[in-house]
């Protein structure tokens, strides 16, 4: 890759002293210039490069404008694969906002010529991650749409995963994180499938060549003297075909475990990041309902410091009874431990599988430390101490056999 960038380097300088040395064929060699430009820039965007990337595309965009080729079919295509490449090199910087008029460009490129259906659908997709970009949702989601009709329609798999992907990501940043996780699953399913396809391919096609040799051998042989060295030499070759085959798909099972194991634990943090978002919004919503009660109970003990006749007995009848109504909301605090319980069904079952001998506070601790929590957070919602929380998290590691250098909370996220 570097060689090839400083090969096209080398031919601008020497284009350069050529212009201004000669005037000779002048426009032949403008053409090239904007194509060495043009090449550059996608050297830079494969090596990441997007600001010299964007530089150099911009620059054979220039030339070509100023020098327009006299075949109309010829320019048009130049300006529409300018604009395709000069809108990637933004979409991989992230710059949304000027990557768009390219994007749109390229896709009304593709829509003017009516059949080009994979253009339609990839640009259609490319301006949907330009407004995901800039955090315009609704926009991203109808163009994300468009391109999957396109694409399913007309069966292009290469860009229907692709989508899902960018899909996946525009819903987790729109905080929508069961649509996240549903097109995180289907994309890494359609990728899946398409590198079996072309894995299936391949061996096929070594399965077709080694018949053919096999084939070609045979007739060599019968028209040869030494056959049993010709047999020998068959052999050798089918067991190395065989090996080649037997490596391969080696490979690709190991290959599709290691990933499937990538996915399993990506989807897991997802949903440990939804169950942890539905536990934040039922502790607010309890911790608002109890912050309310109080606020009532110290209005009422106010109006009774002040208050020194008979009165004050009723009053202090009607205090006892929102003590107690206060004391009932420990009843919120148990439908709180419930949710969690429910959110954490499948872990709890790991636990007790494993850990018999767990007693249900154990469980409940181990449920708070996986989600995160500190020993501050934990003591508040079990009305505890930190010191009493630390205490049980040291018993809690005894428990689980868990040495000084192990790490409780990834011990039991992994779990």
């Amino acid at each position: 890759m570097e060689k090839a960038e400083d090969s096209f380097l080398e031919q601008l300088a020497n284009i350069e002293k050529l212009l201004s040395s000669t005037t000779s064929n002048s426009e032949a060699l403008i053409q090239i210039k904007q194509r060495n430009f043009q090449n550059l820039g996608n050297i830079y965007m494969q090596q990441g490069k997007y600001d010299k990337a964007i530089t150099s595309i911009s620059k054979a965009m220039k030339i070509a404008k100023l020098h327009p080729d006299e075949d109309e079919k010829i320019k048009e295509y130049n300006e529409k694969l300018l604009a395709f490449s000069l809108g990637s090199a933004y979409l991989f910087k992230g710059d949304g906002l000027a990557a768009k008029p390219y994007v749109q460009e390229t896709l009304d490129y593709a829509v003017a010529e009516g059949n080009d259906f994979k253009n339609m659908a990839r640009s259609y997709g490319n301006l949907a991650y330009c407004e995901y970009l800039l955090q315009n949702f609704d926009a991203a989601y109808l163009n994300y749409n468009k391109s999957l009709q396109l694409s399913q329609k007309h069966n292009y798999p290469d860009v229907t995963y692709i989508t899902y992907k960018d899909l996946s990501d525009t819903y987790r940043a729109d905080g929508r994180m069961p649509e996240a996780i549903r097109y995180l699953e289907q994309h890494y399913q359609l990728k899946d499938s398409l590198q079996n396809v072309e894995v299936q391919r391949n061996l096929d096609e070594v399965h077709i060549g080694f018949e053919t040799e096999l084939k070609e051998q045979e007739i060599v042989r019968l028209g040869q003297q030494n056959q049993i060295e010709r047999q020998q030499k068959l052999l050798y070759a089918s067991g190395m075909v065989l090996f080649l085959l037997l490596g391969a798909i080696g490979a690709l099972n190991f290959y599709n475990i290691n990933k499937r194991r990538k996915q399993e634990a990506l989807v897991q943090q997802l949903q440990l990041a939804k169950t942890q978002q539905e536990l934040d919004y039922k502790e607010q919503q309890l911790a608002y309902k109890k912050q309310d009660l109080t606020e009532q109970l110290l209005e009422q003990i106010h109006t009774l410091e002040n208050s020194a006749n008979t009165e004050s007995k009723k009053g202090l009848r009607k205090l006892g009874h929102q003590v107690r109504d206060y004391l009932q909301s420990s009843e919120e605090q148990r439908l709180l431990q419930q949710n969690i319980e429910d959110i954490n069904h499948a872990f709890f079952g790991k636990l007790s599988e494993n850990y018999p001998d767990l007693s249900q506070t154990d469980k409940e601790l181990c449920s708070y430390i996986r989600l995160g929590l500190s020993n501050k957070e934990i003591a508040a919602l079990r009305n505890l101490t930190a010191e009493g929380v630390r205490s049980g998290r040291f018993r809690l590691r005894k428990k689980l056999n868990l040495d000084s250098k192990q790490d409780v909370e990834v011990f039991l996220q992994a779990l």
